[in-house]
């Protein structure tokens, strides 16, 4: 089946943004994975304030043999931007594979980071507490990148609407033409197309940043991830994913303050990689 169809179907949409994808991001051969590769998976869930659905989010990781079917050992890293005290002592109650880490209420950048550096995983995925994306998409991010010799893999939201008729992607006007931008700017910096760089889902090798220190804030995060992939001679990949955003009255945290983060980094900061 095709990802992002709910039919199953290639569609002419699918076949464009694809073809796309492959064209520009994969010139050069990749290499089948090595299976004697043991692979540790560090999953950072992102939250501030989120209550129920942060709890949501953990059940979906732990209730379903997802993971287990992947055949890879897992552990899971809430970065909290400083929500009241019953998450932290949610996660510390759950203990095993759970750890909390501490991060910033106005920088996601700052928590990612923070996440990233106390991570013991070979591999890293970021899957967000507000049930915007798909456990199931998720997986098929974590399989894509242990199946292939990619170092990064970005769900895209933009493509799984390509041949979709009942599938609707509720996304701001703002946002998306915000990312259009975006997109426009990092091909002109690094001759190199990447059509959702505002995915929070991705799931990357953490030896492809190994050596940068990370300057970026608030969005601007997603965007140097891309760039120290790519300096560290890394490859990445965007696969189509289901998303159903928020609207501020239901919880959504990111402005266009947050935005200008993003174009502010790939303006200014990209070449300093």
């Amino acid at each position: 089946s095709i990802p992002g169809s709910l039919d199953g179907k290639m569609h002419d949409g699918d076949l464009i943004s694809i073809a796309l994808i492959n064209h520009v991001n994969s010139l050069r051969k990749i290499p089948k994975r090595d299976d004697s590769k043991i692979y540790f998976l560090s999953i950072i869930i992102p939250t501030l304030n989120e209550g129920s659905k942060l709890i949501t989010c953990i059940e979906s990781l732990v209730s379903q043999d997802l993971l287990e079917s992947l055949n890879v050992r897992y552990e899971i890293l809430v970065v909290d931007g400083c929500s009241d005290s019953k998450v932290k002592n949610l996660i510390k109650s759950l203990g095993g594979l759970f750890r909390y880490i501490e991060g910033s209420p106005n920088d996601r950048g700052v928590s990612f980071r923070q996440a990233i550096s106390k991570a013991r995983g070979n591999i890293i995925g970021i899957f967000p507490s507000d049930n915007e994306y798909s456990i199931n998409d998720f997986t098929k991010l974590i399989s894509g990148l242990i199946n292939s010799n990619y170092d990064l893999v970005i769900g895209n939201r933009n493509h799984s609407t390509f041949g979709t008729k009942n599938l609707k992607i509720n996304r701001s006007f703002i946002s998306y033409f915000g990312g259009i931008v975006a997109s426009v700017l990092f091909l002109l910096r690094t001759n190199i197309f990447c059509s959702d760089i505002l995915s929070t889902l991705k799931v990357f090798k953490k030896n492809s940043i190994k050596n940068h220190k990370f300057i970026a804030k608030s969005l601007g995060f997603d965007a140097e991830l891309i760039f120290a992939v790519i300096k560290n001679g890394g490859i990445f990949y965007e696969l189509p994913v289901y998303y159903k955003g928020r609207t501020y009255d239901e919880g959504k945290k990111t402005t266009i303050l947050s935005g200008l983060s993003l174009l502010k980094y790939i303006i200014f900061n990209s070449f300093k990689i």
